[in-house]
């Protein structure tokens, strides 16, 4: 019988027998490694918080160390969160970007002819930040040695903000003096009347918003919560004009169903010109 709060989860191992892995429904702050799998080849060390992978099968040899997302159910691989190739201790975040629920967090040491894990069955919410933690000691061809392993909830989003005086593409009418953008037109008869802030989908083109239009000089801020898929997209400020526009752009790694803040400030705005500082884009965190 399962109890609220409890769950049981099937999964079959290598050698194709059923086996059953009971596990709490509530979200752990930690890799509970007692509720954690050992495949052939890989053993755990509870007084040390050792894995320890052998090569074991001749002519395998290891070269780097994974740490890896796996269906819960299927064992279907869908991700590699982090790589080794060589010794030293290794801190990272992870966002989840898939549906709440189950699945499989994999050690894994990736070998010439046959690969050695070690699995844990973890409970990932969808735009939650994850912290990861090990600690590579030994990497040689036959044996591989992982100490202080450990994946866990509640960590701060990294602030990925994008300011959008670096690596920016912009049109002619568009120069930069100090901190500030500056909008001209050479067009006769191009009149400038806003800003307009908003997305470009990469491959296609398509524009996402407007996402903020300034008539004034002023300072602008506000949120935009990212419900297309994640991926890379294009954040462009466009002086907005009756005839041609001038604008910046820049790429960005948006995550959907990720809240993000923005701001810039308009210094001046006129029909000859316009000028404009302060462009950001961080990552809040999911909507709540």
């Amino acid at each position: 019988m399962v109890n609220p709060g409890d769950a049981i989860i099937a999964f079959e191992d290598y050698d194709g027998e059923l086996n059953y892995l009971r596990v709490q429904l509530e979200e752990p702050t930690h890799l509970d490694k007692s509720e954690s799998i050992c495949f052939p080849g890989t053993s755990y060390d509870g007084q040390t918080g050792q894995v320890l992978f052998l090569a074991g099968e001749e002519g395998n040899a290891f070269n780097s160390v994974n740490i890896q997302l796996l269906d819960g159910a299927s064992a279907e691989f869908l991700d590699t969160v982090d790589t080794m190739k060589e010794k030293g201790l290794r801190e990272g975040t992870y966002i989840h970007r898939r549906k709440t629920g189950w699945y499989r967090v994999r050690l894994k040491a990736n070998g010439s002819v046959a690969d050695k894990y070690f699995d844990h069955m973890f409970y990932l919410e969808k735009g939650r930040c994850y912290r990861y933690i090990y600690n590579v000691t030994v990497l040689t061809a036959d044996k591989i040695e992982v100490y202080q392993y450990d994946l866990y909830g509640g960590c701060s989003l990294p602030a990925q903000t994008t300011e959008l005086m670096q690596d920016v593409q912009h049109t002619e009418g568009v120069s930069q003096s100090g901190d500030t953008w500056i909008f001209t037109s050479a067009v006769p008869g191009n009149n400038f009347d806003s800003f307009v802030l908003n997305l470009l989908e990469v491959e296609s083109g398509n524009q996402i918003g407007p996402i903020a239009i300034a008539l004034e000089a002023a300072p602008y801020k506000g949120e935009y919560l990212h419900t297309a898929d994640s991926g890379t997209y294009y954040i462009k400020l466009r002086g907005n004009t009756n005839l041609a526009d001038e604008y910046i752009i820049v790429s960005v790694q948006l995550t959907q169903g990720m809240m993000y803040e923005w701001s810039f400030d308009v210094v001046d705005l006129t029909t000859d010109t316009g000028s404009v500082k302060n462009i950001t884009f961080h990552a809040k965190g999911k909507r709540e």
